[in-house]
């Protein structure tokens, strides 16, 4: 450790720790059958999640009291995926419940606080601490107690320890509210995008518009065919699994056009440029999408905006040829809920997980057709909303960097000794309490 406040000792987990075992063996459940046991999903964000726990209804009676958890007792997650590895959640006390994930549980002689130690797991989990030491797998992590046993810890005396861990329960609790409102903002523009699509592809946008401009007030109905010229799809080609180079030739993934922008990153390398078809090039102003994917996602259109690699299409993306205004208006429908719905009513498949949905069945799709006028009238109102819409996500997107960087820096602080500043812990509050806080 590069530094240690005046007064703080330092000593290794190992030293401060009981016990480091993992848990109890047997297959679990999640209907409450047998008696409950502590699951990775259970460590939520250093708090034990009860409505995560599962159940084992087979297990060693008279093995059964060792695992039984005890207040101050805190779960590591020991072996997870790279991001969430080194998760701890602090037992409270009045619940039963037994450890199924790796169990911390400190020394008798209570010279380490419980809370202060969870804080601190906090703080070497940001700093990538736990990362760092473990033997990392594809999708997975894992950290061995001889690593964990390894780890120092740098604390103060145990009334100086309780103190940092109250100041850390009352500053991160604010920090956790604002990040709450902050969730929240996700979910509203979802909803608002949404509804600007109902109400575009339904005609109420333009409500107003049609009566200034006496305009007719029925749209024709009519089929995806009588927009759309043609559907042009490429090969299944072999390839290798990578974005090609600047003179290398290659073919798109479905998660190219799956999340709403073109990303040609998502691609593979042609082995042979020879098979590269000229004719299913993507271009600037391509209408893209995909017909095989999950349901949520089949047909989700992108218009091509940029192209700097040479790709084609590959056989599950399809390229809708049309006039340049219906490629804003089509792609207003299909992310609309009636589109989606109509895509749902046309795909084929029983599994969730990947559905299609054939040429033949996306031309026959009804949507409502207004005037050419009222397009581009219809197209200008929601880039505008949807303008704004975007600039709401980027303050959020901000917002949410500041928080995770103020949490660090709270944590950074407590450690080095500077929590119980009365100037730096006016600074927090002020940052939490002003406009980062409040702003949604």
């Amino acid at each position: 450790m590069s530094f240690v406040p005046i007064g703080w000792s330092v000593k290794t987990f190992g030293e401060v720790l009981s016990l480091i075992t993992n848990g109890m063996n047997g297959k679990q459940n999640k209907e409450g059958n047998g008696i409950p046991v502590s699951r990775i999903e259970t460590i939520a964000d250093q708090r034990v999640d009860l409505s995560r726990v599962g159940f084992l209804a087979e297990y060693d009676e008279g093995k059964i009291d060792k695992y039984r958890l005890e207040e101050g007792d805190i779960l590591f997650s020991h072996i997870n995926s790279p991001i969430h590895l080194g998760k701890t959640a602090l037992v409270p006390s009045d619940i039963v419940l037994y450890h199924g994930v790796n169990l911390l549980r400190l020394k008798c002689e209570k010279s380490i606080d419980p809370r202060f130690f969870n804080y601190y797991c906090k703080y070497l989990r940001a700093l990538g601490e736990f990362s760092k030491n473990a033997q990392h797998a594809v999708n997975q992590s894992s950290i061995n107690q001889k690593k964990l046993k390894a780890f120092e810890l740098v604390a103060p005396s145990l009334e100086e320890q309780k103190r940092i861990a109250d100041k850390l329960d009352s500053v991160l609790a604010k920090v956790e509210a604002a990040q709450a409102r902050l969730d929240k903002i996700p979910a509203i523009l979802k909803r608002f995008r949404q509804s600007v699509l109902a109400a575009a592809t339904s005609g109420e946008l333009t409500n107003d518009w049609r009566e200034e401009n006496d305009a007719d007030l029925e749209w024709k109905r009519v089929q995806v065919s009588e927009i759309v010229e043609k559907i042009e799809a490429g090969k299944s080609i072999k390839c290798d699994e990578r974005p090609p180079q600047k003179d290398e030739f290659g073919i798109i993934k479905i998660s190219a056009v799956t999340w709403g922008v073109y990303n040609e990153l998502e691609s593979k390398t042609l082995f042979d440029k020879s098979v590269f078809l000229e004719n299913r090039r993507i271009n600037v102003g391509d209408f893209l999408i995909s017909r095989a994917n999950t349901i949520e996602l089949l047909g989700m259109p992108v218009i091509v905006h940029e192209v700097t690699k040479n790709l084609m299409l590959s056989d599950k993306v399809l390229r809708l040829v049309m006039d340049d205004i219906d490629k804003s208006w089509l792609s207003f429908y299909f992310r609309s809920p009636e589109g989606r719905k109509q895509i749902e009513n046309g795909s084929s498949g029983n599994q969730e997980s990947m559905r299609n949905i054939g040429q033949k069945a996306l031309m026959a799709i009804e949507l409502k057709n207004p005037t050419k006028r009222e397009k581009l009238e219809i197209i200008r109102r929601v880039d505008e909303l949807f303008s704004k819409a975007d600039s709401v996500e980027q303050q959020y997107n901000a917002a949410k960097a500041r928080l995770d960087k103020l949490t660090q820096s709270i944590l950074k602080k407590a450690f080095k000794g500077e929590l119980l500043s009365s100037l730096i812990d006016s600074e927090i509050v002020k940052a939490l309490d002003g406009d980062l806080a409040m702003q949604y």
